[in-house]
């Protein structure tokens, strides 16, 4: 069966290796696990942030899990209008921005509202949400992640998963940064991305990222500190250093980045904690193709 057709499933407690469990990630980030919607990369995060958020049973609610999720949405959605599914045949946009759009407008702040309305707008998307994206996560993930149950509301973590995100978080929320960028600039069109650089302060967009990724960074990975700045993105920044292209006088293409990044997990852990060596090689390998090698 399907993973978003399951009610309910149990993580699956074998006992992994680290590289193991970076083959569950690096196949969950590849362009092998299919994407309709920006559900999945949402829920991810939503359970980072909620990941210590636990009941004295272990679980964590849907409650819980949901309310960070609409959160989340919020702003790309009413904000920014960035459509979270491809354009349907019918017209159709998605459940999550049918809902909150028929309730809400950009001058609403998700922050302000009366915790009643939070509630009932939350719910909401619990209520429509939750229908596809618990097991289809669960399922795109091998069930390694966590176990769920759509009747009692609840995720609850495989320790060693969990144990595993959190000493690699920095790694694992850019890799869903990057990828759920990438799928917002597929699906959405080029006049979408003329509107949004408009409404983007252009001193916080790095060079050559493109302008979905500057807006995650800009919602999600404020450091709080005094000027505001958000926090380096390892990948895309060092692509995009200005001593790099002094030297090369040339762009990175970021469809080489990925295929080299994501061709195994040994990769993406070896390029992750020292980029350089990714660059170093995408250098090398345009100056084979230059030199016919």
């Amino acid at each position: 069966m399907q993973g978003y057709k399951l009610s309910e499933g149990k993580y699956n407690s074998k006992k992994m290796s680290k590289d193991e469990m970076w083959d569950v990630f690096n196949w969950l980030f590849s362009s092998h696990s299919r994407n309709d919607a920006s559900y999945k990369f949402i829920f991810l995060k939503s359970i980072i942030d909620c990941i210590d958020k636990k009941d004295s049973s272990g679980k964590i609610s849907f409650d819980i899990l949901f309310a960070e999720f609409t959160r989340i949405s919020w702003n790309l959605i009413l904000k920014y209008g960035i459509s979270q599914k491809g354009e349907a045949s019918d017209g159709r946009i998605s459940t999550l921005e049918r809902v909150l759009r028929s309730e809400y407008t950009a001058t609403d702040d998700f922050e302000t509202l009366f915790d009643e309305d939070r509630r009932k707008i939350c719910k909401k998307i619990k209520n429509e949400c939750k229908k596809y994206v618990v097991g289809a996560l669960y399922g795109d993930t091998d069930g390694i992640i966590y176990s769920f149950s759509k009747k009692e509301e609840w995720i609850q973590m495989n320790p060693a998963i969990e144990d595993f995100i959190k000493n690699n978080v920095g790694i694992i929320e850019n890799l869903n940064y990057y990828k759920w960028a990438q799928f917002y600039q597929l699906i959405n069109d080029k006049k979408k991305e003329i509107e949004l650089q408009k409404l983007v302060d252009s001193s916080t967009v790095r060079k050559n990222e493109n302008i979905y990724r500057s807006i995650l960074a800009s919602e999600f990975e404020t450091t709080g500190n005094r000027d505001g700045n958000h926090s380096t993105n390892t990948i895309e920044l060092l692509i995009a250093a200005d001593d790099y292209m002094t030297k090369t006088n040339e762009d990175i293409d970021n469809d080489d980045v990925e295929k080299e990044v994501f061709k195994d997990s040994e990769s993406m852990k070896r390029y992750l904690s020292d980029p350089v060596l990714l660059l170093n090689y995408l250098m090398k390998q345009k100056s084979d193709m230059r030199e016919g090698v």
